[in-house]
Formats: C-alpha cells, structure tokens, sequence
C-alpha cells in the first residue's frame, strides 16, 4: 500500500484511475483510500485477494465519502473485492445470485451490468428483471410470456440457440426482438428445415453462425436455409 500511496502522490493532476491485480491484504481499507481518491473524479478496482473477516473490510468502505459523496459502492465475491457496477459480472447463468457482501444500496446495480445471460434449464419466475440484456442464450425451450417477465428482449442483439430448443418461434424473432442482429445455431441447421419450412425469410439477421452443416448435404437444403436468411452479411461455420 505504500508504494501505491506514493506513487499516487507524485501525481497531483490524476483524476481517473483503474486498479486491477493480486493485492495485500493492507490495500483493502477504505480509509486509506479516502486519502489517496478525495480528487478522484473516477477510481474503479478488482483486487484478488483472500479475505476472513470480510464485513470489518466492507466497513470501510461504508463512511459518508464512499457512499454519498462519491456514490462508489464496492462488493466481495469469489476472492475478488472490486468497484460497483464496473468490475461486476457482465456474464450470468441463470438463476442469477449478486454478491452477499456490497455496499451496494439494492442487487439491482449487478442485475443491470449483466449483458449476456445464459438459460441452461426451465426458468422460474423471477422478482428481478434484467435490463441489458445484448447477448441471451437459451439451453431450454421457455414460453415467451415468461421470458418477457424477466428481460427486456427489445435490447438483444445475439441470440445462442442450442440443439435441444423448440424452433416454433423463430418466424417472431423480427417482433419480439427488434434489435436483433446475429443469430447462432449451435447442432440446429437439420432442425430447421424441418421446423420452419414454411417460414417467411428473417431479414433482420446480418450476422449467422453455425456449429455443424454435415447434415445439410442436399442443394434443396442450402437453398432453403439460404431462403430464411437472405441478408447475411456475416457467416460464421464451425
């Protein structure tokens, strides 16, 4: 903490600072830093560290500088002490718990910084709603009433499908998703041709990618497919 202390002392006019890495234990005090951030108009960190008494370190970063005059909150999770929202998980399986330990006024601070959501199984109904949502990744057929419960579907850009999902939606992807842009299909091409034959082409999809096309073989096959997305503008095959 020392060689931080001075360092930072022999720069007066800094006003934005970022501080990722391993650290002693000593860096972790919020009084300290009270010190060293009163001219800061930005200070975001990620400290990994091993932590037994917690709470006496989130309480100081709990005095009236922290949390009202500069409005940092900050929260401990997986051996991890780090700035509110900045450093906060942006990737989250579904159910989605914050942290125990912040000084984060409500969880709603971690559920808007997550931008890519995966459902791996059946969602239950849920208080929180996610915001921000650019990335969702669905591993399990869920109603689209329920979806619409827990995220704002307006904001996703990238929709994962896996194997598994029932493609009976995808003809409403233009609706429901307005925003969407690319769409990957992880062992889903066979599926659907069988699927959504019928469908009207999705225009809105630029960007497509695919996990597997040895089963489409046939030109009948690659014509369809080619029908439902006629405007890629991006392909990615693995």
């Amino acid at each position: 903490m020392n060689t931080m202390e001075l360092f930072l002392w022999k720069l007066p006019r800094l006003r934005h600072f970022i501080f990722s890495g391993k650290v002693h234990i000593d860096v972790a005090n919020g009084r300290r830093w009270e010190i060293l951030a009163i001219d800061l108009v930005t200070f975001h960190f990620n400290f990994q560290l091993e932590v037994d008494r917690i709470n006496n370190i989130l309480e100081s970063f709990c005095t009236p500088f922290w949390l009202e005059r500069k409005s940092w909150f900050v929260a401990y999770k997986d051996h991890r002490l780090f700035s509110v929202p900045y450093f906060a998980d942006t990737i989250a399986s579904f159910p989605f718990h914050p942290p125990v330990h912040s000084t984060a006024p409500d969880d709603r601070f971690f559920f808007q910084h997550i931008k890519h959501l995966q459902l791996p199984e059946v969602a239950t109904i849920d208080l929180h709603y996610f915001t921000h949502i650019k990335t969702l990744e669905l591993r399990c057929t869920i109603p689209l009433t329920t979806l619409h419960t827990m995220i704002d579907l307006s904001r996703v850009r990238h929709l994962i499908l896996n194997w598994l999902i029932n493609l009976s939606n995808l003809p409403i992807l233009p609706n429901i998703m307005p925003n969407l842009y690319k769409l990957s299909l992880n062992d889903q091409c066979r599926n659907i041709l069988r699927s959504v034959r019928e469908i009207q082409p999705i225009e809105q999809i630029r960007s497509l990618q695919l996990e597997d096309l040895r089963e489409i073989t046939r030109v009948s096959d690659i014509t369809q497919f080619c029908r439902i997305f006629p405007c890629v503008e991006h392909l990615h095959v693995n």
